[in-house]
């Protein structure tokens, strides 16, 4: 109950969460993060621009340390805070919103990737594309969920197109290639 960011206890999980219905007990458990999600429509514009933000880099942290599911969360909270700014955003804070979207929706395919799960990927991909559509990132995992799913013509279209855009990624060509 008082246990702090970094202390350790022993716990014991009730038996309807444990396995087979039974309870199991944990020793020197450690608290290594401890997040109270903000509320974001209780925010200004500017400070969902920044908690988004913030959330970002600590999904690209969890991502580095391979804690895939948790960069997850976070990206997805990161889109949340500033996918529906409202009316009050001003122009420029909706055009930050989208610049801040893009890397968020690429981090998300680039975990789906590590996930197989082509249909995220794709999904994500799209969603980047409407914002930049020459993001040679989005088209190659684009292409390369396509070719997953079995959408070779689409697939190599994409890849084309980012092949087009940068001729020397090597990812590119090795899945152009395999297309």
């Amino acid at each position: 109950r008082d246990l702090k960011l970094n202390g350790s206890c022993d716990a014991t999980i009730e038996a309807s969460y444990g396995p087979e219905g039974r309870a199991v007990s944990l020793t020197d458990v450690k608290l290594v993060e401890m997040v109270n999600p903000r509320e974001t429509w209780d925010m200004q514009v500017s400070d969902k621009l920044v908690y988004c933000e913030e959330l970002r880099q600590i999904g690209n942290e969890c991502f580095k340390r391979g804690d895939i599911d948790r960069a997850v969360r976070r990206y997805d909270a990161a889109y949340s805070a500033v996918q529906y700014l409202g009316a009050q955003a001003t122009a420029e804070e909706t055009a930050e919103s989208k610049k801040k979207i893009l890397p968020i929706q690429l981090n998300l395919a680039q975990c789906h990737v590590k996930r197989n799960e082509w249909e995220k990927v794709s999904e994500k991909c799209k969603s980047a594309l409407e914002i930049d559509s020459d993001s040679v990132k989005a088209l190659y995992r684009l292409g390369l969920a396509l070719h997953h799913l079995g959408e070779l013509e689409e697939a190599r279209r994409h890849l084309k197109r980012a092949s087009e855009i940068d001729a020397k990624d090597p990812a590119v060509r090795t899945e152009l290639t395999a297309v």
